[in-house]
């Protein structure tokens, strides 16, 4: 948050007040219910979105019917960067709000055009778009060689972080089908953590949530060998 309180996403970083006030005043801002669709896999992509409040996740349908959860958003951060790219582009999956969310959605052409006229806002936008692109490699990378309990280990903690700063008693209100498309495994393997470190009392697991009771436990668990991952110490 700046001085007014108003959030400071990535994208607008590094920005004179003057530029943000600009910037913003372009956007619409939108409010979505909880599971309501933000926009569709294969929608023409024409805005880009800053989140003001509330958690979105990017899904994915598969042919088998299953539906892969592979990224959620949170506050200050941003989603569809995709419809950046010159020419017509569509939505490579579909956002969908977790709980009751507010964004501010900025067409895409007067966001292109506006990167082209101010050299700051161009550089932000690259750092931006890099940082995507590490974090997808990471995750490639993660999901070929890091084990199965590591990566769910994590993605419980990062996801703790992401919507309660890592305090004890914060719900993570997604399914085990939820958390296995974000950790690139299946429901089963998910379930099996889950019992373990239910059994461990650093979680509980409540119908489509789970509760971090112990969050430094959390955290200390994804940095162990699989075999230690739910005995701190």
């Amino acid at each position: 948050m700046d001085d007014r309180g108003v959030p400071v996403w990535p994208l607008i970083r590094g920005l004179t007040e003057y530029d943000r006030d600009e910037l913003l005043g372009m956007g619409r801002r939108r409010r979505y219910r909880r599971d309501e669709v933000v926009f569709h896999e294969g929608d023409r992509a024409d805005s880009v979105h800053l989140i003001e409040r509330g958690h979105v996740a990017s899904c994915a349908f598969l042919e088998t019917g299953e539906t892969v959860t592979y990224r959620v958003f949170g506050p200050g951060e941003t989603f569809g960067l995709l419809a950046l790219q010159s020419g017509t582009a569509h939505r490579y999956g579909t956002t969908i709000a977790l709980d009751e969310a507010v964004t501010v959605m900025i067409d895409a052409d007067h966001l292109r055009s506006r990167c082209l006229g101010n050299a700051a806002m161009g550089q932000v936008l690259i750092d931006l778009l890099a940082t995507e692109v590490r974090a997808f490699a990471a995750a490639l990378v993660e999901a070929l060689f890091v084990p199965v309990e590591i990566r769910v280990l994590r993605r419980l903690t990062a996801l703790a972080q992401l919507y309660g700063q890592g305090k004890a008693g914060t719900v993570i209100p997604l399914t085990q089908e939820g958390l296995a498309g974000l950790a690139g495994t299946s429901r089963a393997s998910v379930s099996r953590v889950l019992k373990g470190l239910e059994t461990a009392r650093i979680v509980e697991r409540r119908r489509s949530a789970v509760v971090v009771d112990d969050p430094e436990a959390l955290a200390w668990a994804a940095t162990r060998a699989p075999r230690d991952s739910t005995s701190p110490p």
